[in-house]
């Protein structure tokens, strides 16, 4: 007997290639001479760019950034055959970075998942594949722009707080500060939902309690 194991993440547990490893180890020890062929898959979510570089072919790539909450972690994204950069919200701004009593969506940012893609630019990318699954924000990417240069400022010239309750301030947009490499590059956004920021069904409702909103 042939079996093509091919999982997805299992939110908050394992990723497609450790469920891909359990799945196999099981099926060995209840069957010993069967055959496995493993093929982990992804929707933007969590070890999106390792199955990405995994089946392209490339590299995954070490950095430092902040997790939402602001703080030092060391994370990674991928750089696939062709020099395109794949960078995961997960991987720095995630859910599975925060203990459950962290979540707090009102102060949780994306800032440094921008900070990955500023190192992707370091590295002479060009075309950046930013998948948004995973994520502990539901700041509209307003944190990652801000670690690009843009500076998001309320009424008075100030910038607003990290996170979607500083959204509230926000005012005026200055890209004038925009980090200049991007003039030559392209973002590709990679989503398996198609939501708007707000309302009844926008984002916010929608994804917020998972991230430790409350209604």
């Amino acid at each position: 007997m042939r079996v093509l194991i091919a999982p997805n993440a299992l939110k908050e547990s394992l990723d497609a290639f450790e469920a891909a490893d359990a799945i196999r180890e099981g099926l060995i020890r209840a069957i010993p001479a069967i055959e496995t062929e493993l093929l982990p898959v992804a929707d933007g979510g969590d070890g999106t760019a390792r199955v990405l570089v995994g089946s392209t072919g490339g590299r995954m790539v070490a950095s430092e950034t902040s997790d939402a909450l602001g703080r030092s972690v060391p994370a990674e994204w991928g750089m696939l055959s062709d020099g395109t950069a794949v960078i995961e919200i997960a991987s720095a701004a995630g859910l599975a970075r925060l203990a459950s009593d962290e979540r707090n969506p009102m102060i949780a940012t994306s800032f440094g998942a921008g900070r990955l893609a500023a190192d992707a630019l370091g590295h002479g990318c060009r075309r950046i594949f930013v998948t948004l699954g995973g994520s502990a924000t539901v700041d509209g990417g307003a944190g990652f722009v801000q670690a690009l240069g843009v500076r998001l400022l309320d009424a008075d010239g100030v910038p607003i707080a990290h996170g979607g309750g500083g959204l509230a301030a926000l005012d005026r947009i200055d890209a004038s500060a925009l980090d200049p490499r991007l003039a030559g590059a392209e973002i590709v956004v990679l989503c398996d939902v198609d939501n708007v920021l707000l309302g009844d069904d926008g984002a916010a409702t929608m994804f917020g309690p998972q991230k430790g909103a409350t209604l």
